[in-house]
């Protein structure tokens, strides 16, 4: 994957932290899966064939820094789920 010139154009910014945009009900959740680079595209792809039943209670967050390590931006997304364990 790559990011398009409009992904770096005046007035956007970096976001050391990508929410989870496939999991439908935040309060379903129960597991956040946090990633980093590629690997977040082959979980994508295995997350797609499983039963609704299990992607509806797992959230994947990508890490788009690591150093410095975001930990207040984490703290706050991971607010966004009650339930998780």
């Amino acid at each position: 994957a790559t990011s398009s010139l409009d992904d770096m154009a005046p007035g956007t910014s970096f976001s050391p932290i990508l929410s989870d945009v496939l999991s439908k009900s935040s309060e379903k959740v129960t597991r956040v899966v946090f990633v980093a680079g590629k690997l977040y595209y082959d979980l994508v792809k295995a997350y797609a064939e499983q039963s609704s039943e299990l992607t509806d209670k797992i959230a994947i967050v990508r890490l788009e820094e690591i150093c410095p390590f975001p930990r207040d931006e984490l703290a706050s997304e991971l607010e966004r789920f009650p339930n998780v364990q």
